[in-house]
């Protein structure tokens, strides 16, 4: 039997989904063999891809999930593959594809990653972040107060962005300087 979208389902046979409770989200032909497979939003938050002939209707609702404490700026944790990582939330609410909360989450190589609140952890402290560039070394501490940021010790005082000034005693011949296309160009 091949239910159809939205259909609660039950997982009775799998490696590693035996046991989950969820609502099909899709439904296809199985590319792993025979008969079709399901796509399910699972109660415990996680996305299931799982053949047709391992799941049975399920008539029950989904059990109620308690709201996590997660806020906007919020450092959280997550494992892959047996390694930590970190983030900070930038998005918190509602599931819209069951029972919970999703989070929005920037890694540390400011990638958002989207996850169901109970696949994340509240991490104490913030997370590391990487360290800047070798090339944007801070400013030296014993730049006046009025100088600009990219100033350098000893430059004369200025905005930097600004020619000085032509000096007519300077350019041969007095007054303004040649249009350019009169140049020699080497």
């Amino acid at each position: 039997m091949v239910l159809s979208k939205g259909a609660r389902v039950k997982v009775v046979r799998g490696r590693r989904s035996e046991g989950v409770t969820g609502t099909v989200f899709w439904v296809g032909d199985n590319k792993y063999g025979e008969g079709k497979r399901y796509g399910i939003h699972g109660d415990d938050g996680a996305t299931h891809w799982i053949s047709a002939e391992h799941c049975d209707p399920w008539d029950k609702p989904p059990e109620p999930v308690e709201t996590p404490d997660l806020v906007r700026g919020d450092a959280v944790s997550w494992e892959r593959d047996g390694e930590v990582f970190y983030g900070e939330i930038f998005w918190v609410g509602a599931s819209k594809h069951g029972p919970g909360t999703r989070v929005g989450v920037k890694d540390a190589d400011g990638e958002s990653l989207w996850f169901d609140a109970r696949q994340v952890s509240k991490a104490e402290g913030r997370p590391p972040r990487p360290a800047p560039a070798a090339d944007a070394a801070p400013p030296p501490d014993d730049l006046p107060a009025f100088a600009p940021v990219d100033s350098e010790v000893g430059a004369p005082p200025g905005d930097g962005d600004e020619p000085p000034p032509w000096e007519p005693d300077e350019i041969e011949g007095g007054g303004e300087p040649p249009p350019l296309n009169d140049l020699e160009w080497d």
